[in-house]
């Protein structure tokens, strides 16, 4: 039996190297095409003639050991709304809802991912497995997916794995940044603005942090506790310049 079981993990981590390996390369691959078979439009950007693009966004709502949703749906629409308002109004970024699904049968580490660092190597681990596959793998996965976790390490509230170009085809935030409520009295105690969904898909798209207080891209330090903050939904032209240009982001 110990021998089957071995050989059952070492068939299980072949597999998780090759789904991470296909997922990195496959995303940062379709990305730098994108852009490039977008160069037309970026120089239309460019100089003023700007079109109005489409980004389609799904959610999946992890459940929990007890097979509770982490996060009500309503919520889940809510930060939606703003997502769409904020990248509408500071791209030109049409966000169209694929989809809210509610998923279970998660690997162990999914609901409360490691830091950034490890959280990064998980590509090539289960719960990488496990997230890519939800998302979609390969150069020519458009859709971007929103992956709501419970917590994610060194306190963070989102993550997405980027710089510059991405390397998966999701996002993660945590629950208290889609929904937190005083269990006691039903207050919610994150502002409805709240904008951590658009800063990890600007991530997604290509954006990097920013000094700048108001600009969505600025680097605040939240936590997973639900403590009522707020970050800037301001995006400058060449942040959207560079946004509009990923691979998740088209005309069609």
């Amino acid at each position: 039996m110990a021998f089957y079981s071995g050989l059952s993990g070492i068939v299980k981590g072949i597999g998780n190297f090759l789904t991470g390996t296909v997922s990195v390369v496959g995303t940062l691959f379709g990305d730098i095409l994108g852009r490039l078979f977008g160069i037309v439009g970026f120089f239309l950007d460019l100089i003023g003639i700007r079109f109005k693009k489409k980004l389609r966004l799904k959610y999946f709502i992890l459940l929990d050991e007890r097979g509770t949703p982490l996060v009500p749906q309503e919520s889940v629409v809510e930060n939606f709304n703003i997502t769409k308002r904020i990248f509408d109004e500071q791209a030109d970024i049409e966000i169209i809802q694929a989809g809210i699904l509610e998923v279970g049968g998660a690997p162990a580490g999914a609901l409360d991912v490691a830091g950034p660092v490890e959280g990064f190597f998980e590509n090539w681990s289960a719960v990488g497995t496990y997230f890519n596959m939800l998302a979609g793998i390969g150069p020519f996965t458009r859709e971007l997916s929103v992956i709501i976790v419970r917590t994610l390490g060194w306190d963070h509230t989102g993550r997405a794995q980027s710089f510059i170009f991405p390397a998966a085809n999701f996002v993660m935030v945590t629950k208290a940044r889609i929904h937190s409520a005083n269990p006691d009295t039903g207050e919610i105690l994150v502002p409805p603005a709240t904008a951590t969904t658009a800063h990890e898909i600007g991530h997604a798209c290509g954006l990097i942090h920013r000094k700048p207080k108001e600009n969505l891209m600025h680097d605040i330090p939240g936590g997973n506790s639900p403590v009522p903050w707020e970050r800037g939904e301001k995006l400058s032209f060449g942040q959207s310049l560079w946004a509009r240009g990923s691979k998740f982001v088209w005309y069609f």
